[in-house]
């Protein structure tokens, strides 16, 4: 399991839903912050990773259908021993739960978190939900409008998102030296999130080396889990090289404290191609640290422009390294942003405020 926006809103999920009314059970692919999430559940269980690109690779989509087989088969199995009332995933490329529930016959609810680009693969998904899903919950706009163009309409439901700020995850010595190699006294600058394609991380190296030559002294955070021997990091490693960004820009790879992390961060920025909502910049928010974004999914429902922090056209490099900068030598509009970003987040994404959507809309299902 990683943990991206998506596995941090389960976990939030898991820890205030009322024990008194759920009992919970975790099936789930093994991986460093799984651990986190055991003493929320009566019982956890392991599952085969596995994925579906979004580009049809005879190869990978082998092995996605593989994982799907052999997790059907363990989601099966332990529905066979426990005798569940609801199930619930995490993701609408969660397959297996949804097809087991239907064997069985108990309800199934998919939380969306994808906007998914066109393909066989969207195709596939959208037409299991309408069939086999009793209700589809998302988080934004963007992802409802997604689904509702695929026909995903009749189940949909509006479940808020929700930001604590008791989420960091206390973890080891690595971190504690990560922590401690930030200087205090540089304006830093940082994107979170997986290193994949669909981050644009090779649009924020782009950015930053304009950033530089206003302000050389800057520092560069990409912080997120990656794969050492993903061609997609090695071209990111050959960029950072060709742009002589060496040694102002660092992979930190996974940070378990992501709340004190974005607590040192002068400004966050986000350069995803697309963000169905973007958690980490409601919680950049929630810690009063400006958000630099590019305007695209929903993230216009998470970011006020001008007040918590900009929009940029998609792809505009040189006008976000333009705002970037500007922000950077502006302390007071970056402490303004920030008070304006807690006042935001408290106000519209009340952590108590998503409890309650999702247990009435849990309870309305079971009775």
């Amino acid at each position: 399991m990683q943990m991206g926006g998506a596995e941090r809103t389960l976990f939030q999920i898991m820890k205030n839903l009322n024990p008194k009314l759920f009992e919970l059970y975790l099936a789930a692919p093994q991986g460093p912050f799984f651990e986190f999430f055991r003493p929320l559940c009566r019982e956890v269980f392991f599952l085969t990773p596995g994925y579906f690109p979004v580009r049809f690779r005879p190869l990978a989509y082998l092995r996605g259908f593989y994982a799907l087989a052999r997790n059907f088969y363990k989601v099966r199995f332990l529905m066979k021993e426990v005798s569940f009332d609801l199930v619930f995933s995490n993701t609408s490329v969660i397959l297996h739960g949804l097809l087991a529930a239907k064997v069985f016959k108990i309800p199934h609810i998919t939380m969306a978190h994808e906007i998914l680009l066109p393909s066989f693969f969207r195709f596939f998904i959208s037409k299991m939900l309408r069939v086999f899903s009793a209700r589809v919950m998302v988080q934004s706009n963007a992802v409802a409008k997604h689904l509702f163009l695929d026909g995903v309409f009749p189940n949909l439901v509006k479940i808020p998102a929700g930001v604590s700020l008791n989420g960091d995850f206390q973890n080891g010595s690595r971190e504690d030296q990560i922590f401690k190699d930030i200087p205090s006294e540089r304006p830093l600058i940082g994107l979170v999130g997986l290193v994949e394609p669909t981050k644009g991380i090779d649009r924020f190296l782009k950015m930053a080396v304009e950033v530089l030559e206003k302000i050389p002294q800057a520092l560069f955070l990409v912080v997120g889990k990656y794969d050492s021997k993903s061609f997609y990091y090695r071209r990111l490693l050959t960029l950072r090289r060709k742009l002589g960004l060496d040694h102002r820009l660092i992979f930190t790879g996974p940070i378990y404290r992501i709340q004190e992390l974005l607590r040192r961060l002068d400004i966050l920025v986000v350069t995803s191609i697309n963000e169905s909502l973007s958690l980490v910049s409601l919680e950049a928010s929630a810690n009063g640290i400006p958000v630099v974004a590019f305007d695209v999914g929903g993230i216009s429902e998470v970011v006020h422009h001008g007040v918590t922090g900009c929009l940029i056209p998609s792809g505009d490099i040189q006008s976000m390294a333009l705002t970037v900068t500007s922000l950077v030598q502006n302390e007071k509009l970056r402490k303004q942003m920030g008070l304006e970003g807690k006042k935001w987040v408290h106000n519209r994404f009340n952590l108590e405020d998503q409890k309650g959507k999702l247990e009435e809309a849990f309870l309305k299902i079971l009775s």
